[in-house]
This record gives C-alpha cells, structure tokens and sequence, in this order.
C-alpha cells in the first residue's frame, strides 16, 4: 500500500506542476518535491497521531486544496514574485502561497492568535462566558492565569492557560480555558480539538471550540461543591494526561 500512496503523492504534485506554465523543469521539481515532502510530512504526523495510513494521507492531501486551485495560484506566481523568492526561500513561498490559498484574507489574524497560544493565550478575546439568551459577553470574575503545557503524541501542544470560579446559588462554576496548538506553524494544520473530561465530576462540558486551524480554543464549565477539586483529562489514541487544576477557592470561598 505504501506504493500506492506515492503514486497517489506523486500524481497530486504532477497535476500541480500542469498549471505552472512558465517554471523550467528544474523549478517544477523543485515545486514537485516541496509539495509531496509536505504531503508525505504531513501524512506521517497523522499516523503518528492514529490515524490508519490511507485515510492519514486522505486527510493530507485534503489539506493541501485542490490541485488545479493550487496550480493556478503558484503560476499566477510566475515570472515575477515566485522567480525571485524561490532562490531565496523556496519552502517558505511555497507554504505562504498554500496558505493564502486554504485561509485568504484573514491569514494574519490566525497568525496572530497561533503566536499568542504559543506566548501569552490569556491576552487574546477568548477569555470570556457569551450569554446566547442576552447576546451578553462577560468576563469571567477570579480568572486565573495558568502555565499547564503538554506534548502531545501529533506534534500538538495542549495548553490549559486559565480558570475562573464564580459562585452559582450553593454551590460554584469553574470556567476552564485550553488551547491547542500545532508545534511547528509550517505544518498549517492543528489536528481537530479532543474534548477534555473531568473525572471527579458528574458534569462538565465543553460550551465553545474555534478552531482557526493553527490554533484552537476551547473553554469548559464545570459545577463544583465548595472546596472540591478539579482534574482535567486528555485521553485519546492511547495518550493519557491527568491535569490537576489550581482553583482560587482563597477568593470566593466566605
């Protein structure tokens, strides 16, 4: 099936290469080459994460777009721009042209929210409770910046980056805020969200997930007893973490 699998990569970049009418033959396979190493990449990250071989580099040549689309982009890059960047930065070009392809316009603000998911998530917008009754947005009172960074077994990094805890007539409502991210911002992609489990609650639910495709936020509720404690849990594709969730009980508790 491997064989398959490359004539299936190559056929992908020799459709591409049709559209670009004015590269030489030694520009085409370099183009031919960037595309099924990011292919084969990519295809290998999914494996690595679960997921069965065909359907891993399916997945990745949907990720890639369309062939023709993408063709038609890289030759509109001909003679001007792309002749001169691709002596400089071949794989850079060719990744931005991809993007700018799959994401368009709004390419910046998912770079912008995948730096700060790296750097400083609780900055961004997504810190907040949306009332869909009122068309409310509030924010969440007793929120508390965490650092709780995990790898995870498809190159992603999971990040539990705040709490808040308010109280709810007797008892109280813990407001939890993960990121996910992709390790390396050349792969373009974060695998979908897993929904994160609270094992010592009868309850608790993921209220919102935006994935931008580099990044993907997600915040929780979570009823609680007074005083209880909280561990969040990632289990998928046989990779287990158990996160214990420092609550500010020292601010809300009488």
């Amino acid at each position: 099936m491997t064989g398959v699998r490359e004539k299936q990569t190559a056929a992908y970049g020799d459709r591409v290469c049709q559209f670009v009418r004015h590269a030489t033959k030694k520009e085409k396979a370099a183009i031919h080459k960037e595309l099924t190493d990011h292919i084969a990449d990519h295809t290998q990250a999914l494996m690595d994460a679960g997921h069965p071989p065909e359907a891993a580099q399916a997945l990745a040549l949907e990720a890639m777009g369309e062939p023709d689309e993408v063709g038609k982009a890289l030759d509109r890059e001909y003679p001007l721009r792309w002749l001169v960047l691709s002596r400089l930065a071949p794989v850079a070009v060719l990744l931005l042209v991809l993007a700018l392809l799959h994401y368009g316009w709004y390419l910046p603000f998912l770079v912008k929210d995948y730096l700060a998911a790296r750097n400083d998530p609780i900055q961004t917008t997504h810190t907040v409770v949306f009332n869909s009754d009122t068309g409310q947005s509030r924010q969440v009172p007793n929120l508390t910046p965490l650092d709780l960074r995990y790898q995870l077994p498809n190159q992603n990094i999971l990040s539990i980056y705040a709490v808040g805890l308010e109280p709810t007539g007797e008892n109280y409502t813990a407001y939890l805020y993960t990121v996910q991210y992709s390790q390396h911002l050349a792969r373009l992609n974060t695998s979908r969200e897993v929904a994160l489990t609270f094992p010592s609650q009868e309850t608790g639910s993921l209220e919102s997930s935006l994935n931008w495709g580099l990044a993907c936020y997600s915040w929780y509720t979570i009823p609680l007893s007074p005083g209880e404690a909280l561990t969040a849990r990632y289990d998928h594709y046989g990779t287990r973490i158990d996160a214990e969730i420092p609550l500010p009980w020292e601010e809300v508790l009488p």
